[in-house]
């Protein structure tokens, strides 16, 4: 549904199929700044208030497959969607569709490390 309103902003997600890929690195957590694309306060729905949204391009690879598709990770600000809350270990990924991609597949991504790292869970042993 958001769509629309992103392309209208800027962000052509066409080449995206329409659901995200939910990935988890936990305990593990993700530090994100600098995004490709940042657009504050958008209204897209009379369901609750504007939102913020952050996306970062990477590079998603399946470990069962040597090819590479360029992916967006997908950042609602939390603080801005009271309705939609994911762990700190889990980041949303848009892509294209991806033959053979099964549930708990392994996954890589590529990722510019001056502004996207993975961190330890600062409360782990």
């Amino acid at each position: 549904m958001q769509t629309p309103f992103f392309e209208k902003a800027g962000l052509d997600l066409t080449a995206m199929w329409p659901g995200t890929l939910n990935l988890s690195v936990e305990p593990l957590k993700f530090s994100l700044s600098s995004p490709d694309f940042h657009f504050p306060g958008l209204y897209w729905t009379d369901l609750h208030p504007p939102e913020t949204f952050s996306f970062w391009w990477i590079q998603l690879r399946c470990c069962s497959q040597s090819r590479s598709y360029p992916a967006l990770i997908y950042f609602p600000h939390p603080e801005t969607k009271a309705m939609h809350w994911q762990p700190p270990g889990v980041i949303e990924v848009l892509a294209p569709w991806i033959d053979g991609l099964l549930p708990h597949a392994q996954l890589e991504i590529g990722v510019d490390p001056e502004r996207i790292s993975v961190l330890a869970d600062q409360g782990a042993a």
